[in-house]
């Protein structure tokens, strides 16, 4: 079963990580930006989907599957009680 709670850490965890960093190239800085605002987005969805295991489904799918977050392993792990 996926929780919203863990879930929500996890993207929190992520992002702080990705603000932390200091790129110091335009290509990784632009990378940067984009992995925040897709955190941000899939933040957003997590807070909106509330207890609905089918939303969160979709957004563990959704990180999973994006191009600029899914680097980061273990989105299904890290939501799952």
């Amino acid at each position: 079963m996926l929780s919203q709670e863990k879930l929500l850490q996890a993207i929190d965890i992520e992002m702080r990580i990705c603000r932390d960093a200091h790129p110091e190239d335009e290509p990784d800085k632009t990378h940067q930006i984009l992995q925040i605002a897709a955190l941000i987005c899939h933040q957003g969805w997590a807070e909106n989907a509330g207890n609905d295991q089918t939303e969160l489904e979709q957004v563990v799918r959704s990180l999973e599957t994006n191009e600029v977050v899914r680097g980061h392993q273990g989105w299904r792990e890290l939501a799952t009680t």
